[in-house]
């Protein structure tokens, strides 16, 4: 069962990717408090599903290819939807933060799949900067959602979006160099075969 694709690692994951069409429908529709809770509990089955297959030692391509997309689903809707101006919003992501997170994600896909066309094996490998960047997405959602919630306007927010933008764009560019630098490897060992 360990390395099943329905271990408990991957459970919390499927549940996670179940739990982002309810909060986009709760953000769309205005139920402040029920999104700020519908996304704690998604952030909690990325938390635990990671703690998990940490602790039991538990790694599956499905675990591999879903953890990333659902964290990227998750965080694209909703900085996408907190950056609409039709929403009523205490605190609102500006639309040129969304757009160099989606950016980003673009990237690190695009990326992937190159991996995948070279290797056959479609790998999303997290950078320290991806994973500090994701989580500070994470956090500054979160509270952008109980600020929300709470109908609390605050600078901290747009410092928080701020520091989500710089570190947005510094792991994109670091996956960028990752990559290249990984492509040139690939030619010079096929140049010297």
């Amino acid at each position: 069962m360990a390395n099943s694709a329905f271990n408990i690692a991957n459970l919390l994951t499927i549940s996670r990717l179940i739990l982002i069409p309810v909060f986009v429908i709760l953000v769309t529709y205005s139920y402040k408090g029920l999104a700020f809770f519908f996304f704690l509990a998604a952030g909690i089955t990325d938390l635990l599903d990671g703690i998990i297959a940490r602790i039991k030692n538990i790694k599956t391509p499905v675990g591999t290819f879903l953890d990333p997309l659902a964290d990227k689903l998750l965080l694209v809707s909703a900085y996408f939807l907190l950056s609409l101006p039709q929403l009523k919003l205490a605190n609102r992501v500006p639309v040129w933060i969304t757009i160099i997170i989606i950016f980003r994600e673009i990237i690190i896909v695009l990326g992937a799949f190159s991996v995948q066309t070279v290797t056959g094996k479609f790998r999303i490998i997290p950078s320290i900067p991806g994973k500090i960047t994701t989580d500070v997405q994470l956090g500054t959602m979160f509270l952008l959602l109980l600020f929300d919630y709470l109908e609390i306007t605050s600078f901290i927010i747009l410092w928080l979006l701020y520091l989500t933008a710089a570190l947005t764009i510094i792991s994109g560019l670091h996956y960028i160099y990752r990559g290249t630098k990984w492509a040139a490897e690939i030619t010079s060992t096929s140049d010297t075969q």
